[in-house]
């Protein structure tokens, strides 16, 4: 298995890459939905999509809310420095930094879609993001501690590259679409005037008065608005940048061979004054009392050149290093006496009251990647820069209730504890078990150190199933939860083990009844391991290989079982459904064709399967009442970036969206599978049936009551109130009709008969 740890991680990192990265691969795969195209070297992913219509798409499904916070990627300072904006995910965090070494949250903006840029116009109080599928959204924050939407304006392009407002004209900067100009004399109705075509892919901005100064991949193109419906472009300076910073004439580059500074006095002739080499990869600065304050980007466990440095630029001619904070940042503000800088694992504020010298004052984490998210009645668990947990009672605006400091991604419960663990291919993986009998007062009760590779966890019983990629399979035993012991390892990688025999890769697995289900992609071409594995678990202490069923498609890598059926997320776009009754003999039944990439699915107990879509993000709903007659019936496009994962509780949909937190969505036609001849369960009294359309529920921890006709089609939906509750259906025709109750433990379903 040659070059091993190096093809996995290149094979990771394409297909967990940006969209704008083309995934070529040289298998033969189904060219499934409109992503794939072919071309000399096989398949790859048709990055024309992305310039399909702007804005949000959908069937039968609804968006909710969400909690949109991630990764760090853009901020700014009040002009009082008391106040930062953080661009952090698909939100934005306003923290009131007046005491630098105790920052408060003053409010969340919860956009759409992932922020990349942003701009605070003081005067009207109105924030303007750069929220790449959402287009650009304007926010009144008069009332800074209740922030308000005022308007989402959907945009051909990405506006990735920037944002500014200035004499009642809003300039969104596109990656390829060129400087969008709107009139905003009314934010709640931005009216578009004008596309100024840009040269090159637009990535950052700096913005003065009259003066837009653009960050293209190879140049610094400055931009006249002083007819702000008609911007013109005054002067370019040539180079590698990143981001540009302007102050007293100068410009500051920060250029991936270090800082440069240029004479920007007269913006018809710019002027190289002098330049400071940099190892790495320098984003962003900001200048405070003839000291610049450049982030270094650049990224090594061993320390290497990112950080913050501090820069003695009062001779243009010659910049001088004076201090340098070893860490890796990839934007910069401040004024006066601070300066923050940001990550992706938070922020990071220095005093700079001594001029060129960098004092640390606090660093404070936030949001990370959201990968994976468990449901368990009103109540969400994920992982992102630690453990969370959300009250999602009010789906509109989830509330976070809990924090446990240990970083991992994906999760699993059972009962009263939930399996924790990174998706890393690193080594001394951590599986945490948490307490969470109390959802908002959770604990770390055991853990398993020291694990090689870690994918995901399923809990079973007393055990818990680890997937590790190359690693094999892991199983746990958990029967004392404060302390989980090893039970065994099998299909492990090790030196001489033959391909597809004793070892496998290990992409995704499930577990139902006694077998356990993994998928190999087959990752590296040398390697023969393709295929869906089937293992006997009866014994979980003594597994035994069952099968190994080869005839899957090329690039299936994500699994889960619903009885006897095998549904495979294939990562060129679509479903593949393997029935595997007879697990000695499984056996491609479908194959459905989706619209988008399949990054993930889950399956609902009423017959859908549901993908989140990597591409385009959001999600699908497959109906396979009938496994072997698939049916896309329903979809949501977009979600805030990639959705990564997806799960089921109802008709209530959970997307982890990585960057961008999680977004639920809403199933509005779930249809049951119910027939007619279907009996009432115990426990909840339904009065009188058959009836007018008058019902009285009698039910202690119901909360939601959702009506279907016969034909599985929705019809109504209405809270409950805990106790007897009466609902009136008295304007639905004669017929038969089903209630679906959502629990606090789960959903009921109920048959009911008009007749008046």
């Amino acid at each position: 298995m040659r070059n091993l740890l190096l093809s996995a991680v290149i094979s990771f990192a394409l297909i967990s890459s940006y969209a704008q990265n083309n995934m070529v691969h040289n298998q033969q795969v189904p060219r499934a939905g409109v992503f794939i195209k072919e071309v000399q070297k096989g398949f790859e992913v048709n990055n024309d999509i992305l310039k399909s219509e702007p804005g949000y798409d959908s069937l039968n499904m609804s968006f909710q809310g969400n909690w949109p916070l991630g990764k760090a990627n853009d901020l700014i300072s009040s002009i009082t420095g008391d106040t930062i904006f953080i661009a952090a995910g698909g939100g934005v965090m306003i923290l009131d930094i007046t005491d630098p070494s105790a920052p408060q949250l003053i409010s969340e903006v919860r956009a759409r879609a992932f922020v990349d840029r942003l701009y605070f116009d003081y005067a009207t109080h109105q924030l303007y993001l750069a929220a790449y599928f959402s287009g650009f959204e304007i926010w009144d924050l008069t009332d800074i501690t209740n922030p308000a939407r005022l308007s989402r304006t959907p945009t051909d392009a990405l506006p990735r590259g920037g944002i500014y407002a200035y004499n009642d004209y809003l300039y969104v900067i596109t990656v390829s679409g060129g400087m969008l100009v709107y009139e905003i004399t009314d934010p709640v109705n931005p009216v578009y005037v004008t596309t100024t075509s840009i040269s090159g892919s637009a990535w950052n901005f700096y913005a003065k008065d009259n003066f837009i100064y653009i960050q293209t991949s190879s140049a610094i193109r400055l931009y006249d608005i002083t007819i702000p419906s008609i911007p013109v472009l005054r002067d370019s300076y040539s180079g590698s940048p990143r981001a540009i910073y302007v102050k007293d004439g100068y410009g500051y580059i920060s250029d991936q061979t270090g800082l440069v500074i240029i004479d920007v006095s007269d913006p018809d002739d710019f002027t190289f004054m002098g330049s400071l080499q940099i190892p790495g990869s320098c984003y962003d600065a900001v200048v405070i009392n003839g000291f610049a304050y450049v982030a270094n980007n650049w990224y090594e466990a061993s320390g290497g050149p990112g950080g913050v440095y501090a820069i003695d630029v009062s001779d243009p001619s010659a910049p001088v290093q004076t201090d340098f904070y070893n860490d890796y940042f990839k934007a910069i503000s401040g004024v006066n006496d601070n300066v923050t800088s940001i990550n992706d694992a938070g922020y990071t504020t220095f005093d700079v009251s001594v001029s060129g010298q960098l004092e640390l004052i606090q660093q404070t984490g936030l949001p990370g990647s959201l990968r994976d998210i468990a449901i368990k009645g009103n109540y969400a668990f994920t992982g992102s820069n630690g453990f969370r947990v959300f009250d999602i009672t009010d789906k509109s605006i989830p509330q976070q209730v809990a924090f446990v400091d240990i970083d991992a991604g994906a999760v699993d419960i059972s009962g009263n504890i939930a399996a924790y663990i990174p998706e890393s291919m690193g080594s001394g993986n951590r599986l945490s078990i948490i307490d969470i009998t109390d959802p908002e007062s959770p604990y770390e009760m055991g853990h398993y150190n020291n694990m090689l590779l870690t994918q995901d966890a399923i809990i079973q019983g007393d055990y818990v199933y680890i997937g590790g990629w190359w690693d094999g399979f892991t199983i746990l035993d958990i029967s004392d939860p404060t302390n989980p012991s090893f039970t065994t390892k099998e299909f492990n990688w090790y030196e001489g083990a033959t391909p597809g025999v004793e070892w496998c890769f290990v992409s995704d697995l499930d577990v139902e009844g006694d077998y356990l289900y993994l998928i190999d992609y087959k990752p590296f071409e040398d390697d023969d391991t393709k295929g869906l594995y089937i293992f006997d678990i009866s014994d979980p202490e003594n597994p035994a290989f069952v099968s190994r069923y080869e005839q899957q498609s090329q690039q299936s890598w994500r699994i889960k079982v619903h009885n006897n059926y095998v549904y495979l997320a294939d990562a060129y776009g679509g479903i593949e459904v393997i029935d595997v009754f007879d697990p000695l003999a499984p056996q491609t039944v479908a194959y459905q064709e989706l619209m988008d990439v399949a990054y993930n699915l889950d399956v609902s107990p009423f017959g859908y399967v549901y993908a989140s879509c990597y591409i385009l993000g959001g999600v699908q709903a497959i109906n396979i009442s009938d496994p072997e007659n698939p049916a896309v019936e329903g979809y949501y496009y977009r979600s805030g970036l990639f959705a990564l994962n997806v799960t089921a509780d109802g008709n209530d949909i959970y997307i982890a969206d990585g960057s961008s937190g999680f977004q639920i969505y809403n199933h509005d036609e779930l249809i049951t599978g119910l027939d007619e001849n279907m009996q009432n369960v115990e426990g909840i009294n339904t009065f009188p049936n058959p009836s007018t359309g008058i019902i009285n529920l009698d039910v202690e921890t119901a909360s939601e009551v959702v009506v279907f006709d016969q034909g599985g089609r929705f019809v109504k939906k209405e809270k409950l109130n805990i106790g007897k509750t009466r609902i009136n259906l008295s304007d639905l025709p004669n017929g038969i009709y089903f209630l679906k109750i959502k629990m606090t433990d789960g959903i009921q379903l109920q048959k009911i008969v008009i007749a008046k």
